[in-house]
């Protein structure tokens, strides 16, 4: 059971920086397209 909790936790985490990651990347390519707009 402990192992199985573990496990799920690590699953999650995992899940969170991936998600982190993804949403900074949508971000960055949000702004590089705003910062190509003209002014």
């Amino acid at each position: 059971m402990d192992a199985t909790a573990k496990r799920l936790d690590q699953a999650n985490r995992v899940a969170l920086e991936g998600e982190r990651s993804f949403s900074d990347a949508v971000r960055d390519m949000t702004w590089g397209e705003l910062d190509k707009m003209p002014q």
